[in-house]
C-alpha cells in the first residue's frame, strides 16, 4: 500500500515537472516569435507603408494591429495553416493571419481589377494570401473597410483598439448595424498598447 503510495506520488511529480517544462518552452517559444514579428515588419516596412498610403490608414495602426493578432492567436498549430487551407479548411493564413473565407468575400464584393483581382480558383486564392505582398494588400483593405465602416456609422474617429478587435472578430460575418463603437477584446487591448508603446516607433512613427 505504502509502496503504491509513494510510486503515485513520484507520477505526480513527475507530470507537474513536464507541465511547467512545456509552459516554459511555449514561453519561450512566443519570446522568439515575438522577435520573429518584429523583424518581419521591418524587413515587410516598404510593402506595408506602400499600401497603407494606398489606402489612407496609418502604418503604426496596421503593425499594432497584425502585432496584436499574432501576439493573442498564433501558435504551434497554425504552423500547419497553409496546408490546412490548401484542403478547403479555413485558418488564418500567412503574414496577417487573414481567413481564407474572409478573402473570398473581400474578392466577392470588393474586387477592382486594380488593387483586388477576383481569383480563378479556391488554389489560386489560397496562394495569393500565403504571398506576403497580397496578404498585405487583403489585410490592409480590409482595415480600411473596418475604419470606414465605424467611422460611417458613428461620425466620429474610430480607436485603435476597436478597429483591431473587429479585425480579430470579423467584419465580414456582421451586417453594418451591428458594430459597436464601444466593442473591443483582447486583441484590440494589445493593438491598443503597442500603437501608444515605443516599440518600432521609430520604423512606424504614430
Amino acid at each position: 500500500m505504502i509502496h503504491r503510495l509513494k510510486s503515485r506520488y513520484v507520477l505526480l511529480v513527475v507530470l507537474l515537472v513536464l507541465f511547467f517544462l512545456i509552459i516554459l518552452s511555449l514561453d519561450a517559444l512566443k519570446n522568439t516569435d515575438e522577435e520573429l514579428y518584429f523583424k518581419r515588419f521591418v524587413n515587410l516596412k516598404n510593402k506595408i507603408c506602400f499600401f497603407c498610403n494606398e489606402f489612407k490608414i496609418l502604418p503604426r495602426l496596421y503593425v499594432a494591429t497584425i502585432y496584436a493578432e499574432l501576439h493573442n492567436n498564433y501558435n504551434i498549430i497554425d504552423r500547419f495553416d497553409e496546408f490546412r487551407a490548401k484542403i478547403g479548411m479555413d485558418p488564418s493564413v500567412g503574414f496577417a493571419q487573414m481567413r481564407v473565407s474572409t478573402a473570398i468575400w473581400i474578392e466577392d464584393y470588393y474586387s477592382d481589377n486594380k488593387i483586388i483581382f477576383k481569383s480563378n480558383s479556391y488554389e489560386e486564392l489560397v496562394n495569393k494570401i500565403i504571398d506576403d505582398s497580397t496578404n498585405i494588400v487583403y489585410s490592409t483593405f480590409y482595415i480600411k473597410l473596418i475604419h470606414d465602416r465605424l467611422l460611417k456609422k458613428f461620425h466620429k474617429k474610430p480607436s485603435v483598439k476597436t478597429i483591431a478587435s473587429y479585425y480579430g472578430r470579423g467584419i465580414d460575418y456582421y451586417r453594418g448595424d451591428e458594430i459597436d463603437s464601444l466593442y473591443y477584446n483582447q486583441i484590440g487591448i494589445t493593438a491598443e498598447e503597442f500603437f501608444y508603446s515605443d516599440m518600432l516607433i521609430e520604423q512606424f512613427p504614430r
